[in-house]
């Protein structure tokens, strides 16, 4: 790339520097500051350019890196590729059951189930047959209905307990007390 002296190893001397000294210590002799403007590019070398070349650092640093090497066998990546098209697939399948006109038995959206769970608190659980006319109305086998209805609940409100409230300046505040409605026996 360059002449025999640019590929000489330069030796500086040594000082003993403190061990708190570093890069940016400003230098007895500070070099006057050039015209030109850092940030542009230049078709000349400037001071700042010739400046940059002398970094014995730079040179030493990829000299230590050597030549890149290139692994042309890399592993390839089809646990990444199943992943995302089990991701697309399942998105597929969920968007399909939602559009569909009829739904997929044991699977409720959110506002299907919280509906399901109001009509529940109407019955005595389990052994009611109005229940079993539940679980059909909802497309729920019964022994999944009587799973979901032991760990979930929807909330409910006291009636007695709501409240009205109008500021001054128009604003209405309601405020009402959550009651929870079991008629599931323990």
């Amino acid at each position: 790339m360059g002449g025999a002296p640019s590929k000489a190893a330069r030796q500086f001397p040594k000082h003993n520097k403190p061990s708190w000294a570093g890069a940016r210590t400003p230098s007895a002799n500070p070099e006057a500051p050039s015209r030109s403007n850092p940030s542009r590019a230049s078709e000349t070398k400037t001071i700042d350019i010739e400046r940059d070349a002398k970094d014995p650092h730079l040179a030493a640093n990829l000299t230590r890196l050597g030549p890149v090497r290139v692994d042309h066998h890399i592993g390839a990546t089809t646990p990444v590729v199943n992943e995302v098209t089990r991701t697309f697939q399942s998105r597929l399948q969920s968007e399909q059951q939602a559009s569909s006109s009829h739904s997929t038995r044991n699977r409720l959206v959110a506002s299907a189930l919280m509906d399901l769970l109001d009509a529940k608190k109407n019955f005595t659980f389990p052994d009611s047959r109005s229940f079993q006319g539940l679980a059909d109305e909802f497309n729920v086998d019964l022994a999944k209905l009587v799973t979901v209805a032991q760990y979930l609940n929807s909330p409910s409100v006291d009636p007695e307990s709501y409240s009205r409230v109008v500021k001054d300046d128009g604003t209405e505040r309601t405020t009402m007390r959550a009651l929870w409605v079991d008629r599931n026996p323990k």
